[in-house]
């Protein structure tokens, strides 16, 4: 009885301390007038990145291990730029990737910088980076412009927006 109670109280915490009931990421995209470009920043849980990132490759390395290496970390920003994706006109805005830290708090964040758009069209935002997997994912864009906010939500079965800058 003693081993059974401890089965099921290991089994609970398991359950508390690895999984979780959802999944977020979260981008901040700014339109920076003088450049007439985009600046962008994502935040992934590094959890969720490395489990996307092994289910998809099939490769048991974690995440951190995959950063170290050139051709992996180009499959991760594939992952990462097939998941978020904007365009004009549906011609596609080239979005460079600026940088990425994985930090102590459990997040991964990406920095990309747009090539320049014309403000006056309307952008079309397609945020459904790891919804292939995890069909509770759910997204959210917070989008400035003259530090004003905008949100919008990306969800499984509403992945896309259409978003004006002015």
């Amino acid at each position: 009885m003693k081993k059974l109670l401890l089965s099921l109280f290991v089994l609970f915490l398991s359950l508390n301390v690895f999984g979780h009931d959802y999944y977020f990421s979260f981008a901040e995209i700014e339109y920076d007038a003088e450049q007439s470009c985009l600046l962008m920043s994502i935040k992934v849980s590094t959890h969720d990145l490395d489990y996307y990132y092994q289910k998809k490759t099939g490769e048991s390395k974690s995440i951190e291990k995959a950063f170290e290496m050139d051709s992996c970390t180009r499959k991760i920003m594939k992952f990462i730029q097939e998941g978020i994706t904007i365009s004009q006109m549906s011609v596609p805005v080239a979005m460079n990737l600026e940088g990425r830290t994985t930090n102590k708090d459990g997040f991964t964040y990406f920095y990309f910088k747009s090539d320049k758009i014309d403000p006056k069209i309307v952008l079309t935002v397609k945020y459904d980076l790891f919804m292939d997997l995890f069909t509770e994912q759910q997204n959210k864009i917070n989008f400035i412009v003259n530090h004003q906010t905008k949100s919008y939500e990306f969800l499984l079965f509403h992945r896309e927006h259409q978003i004006n800058i002015y």
